[in-house]
């Protein structure tokens, strides 16, 4: 293993991409830096300008539950998850909810009812 590789393994480096993702999260990044994610989620999945905000947390989120979990790993911990990964019990959608996405054509009505 060169040295770039251990160090990319090792726990300061896992240390130093949480703390820019909680920096990001914080404020203290560049939004900008995920606009064309942001556009082409929000165009695929037919995401209202309203909820871009949202949506960009909830990407900043991830991202820091991400580096949560490859920090605890590279610590031995394999059984960590995140609080922010673990998944929601599924919602039920009524019939009613059903019918407008099938009279919509949305192809994924999981996704906005996670918004």
């Amino acid at each position: 293993m060169d040295g770039f590789a251990k160090w990319a393994s090792s726990s300061e480096f896992a240390d130093e991409e949480l703390d820019k993702a909680k920096g990001e999260l914080a404020g203290r990044g560049r939004p900008d830096r995920h606009a064309d994610l942001i556009d082409w989620l929000m165009d695929q999945h037919g995401v209202p300008e309203p909820q871009r905000q949202e949506l960009f947390f909830a990407i900043l989120r991830a991202h820091v539950a991400k580096w949560e979990t490859i920090r605890q790993r590279t610590l031995g911990n394999f059984a960590y998850i995140s609080d922010d990964l673990k998944e929601a019990p599924p919602k039920r959608l009524s019939d009613w909810e059903l019918a407008g996405f099938a009279k919509a054509g949305t192809r994924d009505p999981l996704f906005r009812i996670m918004l």
